[in-house]
């Protein structure tokens, strides 16, 4: 039996709750027929929300309770938490949980999501990991959605989880794996990890003057230990880019017949700033603190940027690209002095399929994780001889360049391949993100060391050069390839590929992305007004 396989019917078996019935809806007046907001029941007479989700102003709305009935409930506003008094009769109540959660803990979400209270009384829960415990600068923008609708604007301290909080849960519940409130949900994000916020149960009982859960003491983040931050200089970084400047006008403010330009406008801004934005300090992971060498994802270095600065306790060190491997999208970074932190545990072996993983990353207030399992192994993303590793634990710009810790707590990948360029923008916490794998880095690692670069890595094809006008006409032959010695030559009109047709560079680069290098593929062509069939060595050749 293969060894992932186990794992996988692990896997299948998760921990459950009790669905909660604390969780009422709030009536909608919103234009565009979007679900209400959530509150949540925590003792007889009372529930909480959130501030922003309430009508300004207003002292009495209209709840939703399981399944479908509709209450009357007073409103009293006690900064950004709300309490709620109704007749709660029928709900039980969700218990308060009695110390806060730890990182990597387990979590569930429950709301109104979609409006689910309203369709049959059932809240939507999801489950994932707190990921993340940080507050949010008071200074930072609004969480904007489409058309620079405004999530949300609650700053402070918050959790932050991998499970979905979707429209409509926002003021409902994260509760830990027995059912219990740690947390009211809210729309907004970090910006660098675009993953949901709750506010702590500490702080919305709190405000409530109910017993509070007991802080309890920082759990260490496997993998942690081994990172720093590094802010980089970017001559020309992403913050602001003048192609796509800021709307003038919210969409609500302009006429009908405007709003769909306005609305393109709008998330092409917000492509920009809240999906390409980078500007955040980013993770690298210490390799030889001793020389004061790290190591990151080479994704990082757009902008023209060459140098940083690490940041350290106490003060920054300086630093500067050391060398690259634009291939593998490693970048090694050496600092002007030692550093006191703890080198990196390298896996001796390739992770395999179906492996649990965290991947971790840095804020300026600590460390993240997210957990999933290696989804793919030997994953192919260009014509080069490098494969990569999938993982579907949840990613960003807050853990590119950052560990892929396994169940033993070595370091088994480094995070790579997430833009900012918008030829990947899907890989940013869609559950795919790449990783190369401890051995790879350990065979990369002496070539780095020494300071000698790949800008270029090498290719694995045929070795030709085609023009894209419709036509794979070869316009190039490379001395010394498989098309070469198989006497292929500028102009034969290239037909198909080891039997497939092929009428695109897309579409032949698809096919030898299939093969390796040694391999023997047959290819169709038109020479004049002949129709050839030659056999073609894959060949690796360039970088």
């Amino acid at each position: 039996m293969p060894r992932y396989l186990p794992l996988l019917l692990l896997g299948c078996w998760l921990a459950a709750i009790e669905p909660p019935t604390g969780i009422v809806a709030l009536v909608s007046s919103d234009p565009m027929g979007e679900p209400g907001a959530s509150a949540v029941v925590v003792a007889d007479g009372l529930a909480l929300t959130l501030t922003e989700v309430l009508p300004t102003g207003v002292g009495t709305i209209t709840v939703v309770v399981p399944p479908g009935r509709q209450r009357a409930a007073t409103v009293e506003r006690r900064g950004d938490i709300a309490l709620l008094r109704f007749d709660t009769s029928g709900l039980t109540p969700i218990p308060i949980a009695v110390t806060e959660p730890a990182i990597g803990d387990e979590v569930w979400t429950a709301g109104n999501a979609s409006g689910a209270v309203q369709l049959d009384g059932l809240a939507a829960i999801s489950r994932g990991v707190l990921s993340g415990s940080y507050a949010i600068d008071p200074k930072a923008p609004p969480t904007r959605g489409r058309g620079g609708k405004i999530c949300s604007t609650i700053t402070g301290p918050m959790f932050e989880t991998d499970a979905a909080i979707n429209q409509g849960a926002e003021g409902g519940a994260l509760l830990d794996a027995q059912g219990r409130l740690i947390g009211l949900l809210t729309l907004g994000e970090l910006r660098e990890r675009r993953l949901g916020l709750a506010v702590p149960a500490a702080r919305a009982l709190g405000a409530a003057g109910m017993a509070t859960p007991t802080k309890t003491p920082t759990a260490a983040v496997p993998g942690a230990a081994w990172m720093v931050l590094v802010r980089l200089e970017r001559t020309q970084g992403l913050g602001n880019p003048p192609t796509v400047p800021r709307p003038p006008q919210a969409l609500e403010d302009v006429p009908v017949y405007e709003r769909e330009r306005l609305q393109r406008w709008w998330d092409g801004y917000y492509h920009f700033q809240q999906v390409a934005w980078t500007d955040a300090p980013i993770p690298a992971v210490v390799i030889d603190a001793a020389a004061g060498l790290l190591l990151t994802s080479a994704s990082h270095l757009h902008g023209d940027a060459a140098s940083g600065r690490v940041l350290l306790a106490g003060g920054g060190l300086p630093c500067t690209v050391h060398a690259i491997d634009a291939g593998l999208d490693l970048a090694l970074l050496k600092c002007a002095g030692s550093l006191p932190l703890t080198n990196a545990t390298l896996a001796v072996e390739a992770p395999l399929l179906g492996d649990q993983v965290r991947v971790v990353g840095l804020v300026e207030d600590g460390p993240v994780a997210t957990a999933g399992r290696v989804s793919v192994v030997g994953r192919k993303v260009s014509q080069t001889p490098f494969s990569f590793l999938q993982v579907d634990a949840r990613a960003n710009y807050a853990t590119l360049g950052g560990p892929v810790i396994d169940a033993a707590g070595r370091l088994t990948g480094l995070l790579v391949l997430m833009g900012p360029d918008e030829s990947r923008p899907w890989y940013i916490n869609s559950g795919v993100a790449m990783a190369v794998d401890a051995p790879t880095i350990a065979a990369a690692l002496p070539r780095l060391v020494a300071g000698r670069s790949r800008l270029a890595p090498p290719v694995v094809g045929l070795g030709i050069r085609v023009g894209d006008n419709g036509r794979l006409v070869i316009h190039e032959v490379t001395p010394g390839t498989g098309a070469a010695e198989a006497g292929l030559k500028p102009g034969d009109l290239i037909l198909s590929v080891a039997g497939e047709p092929v009428a695109s560079p897309a579409a032949l680069a698809r096919v030898l992305l299939r093969s390796k290098a040694g391999e023997t593929v047959a290819v169709g062509l038109r020479r004049g007004r002949k129709v050839v069939n030659v056999k073609v060595e894959v060949r690796e050749f360039g970088g």
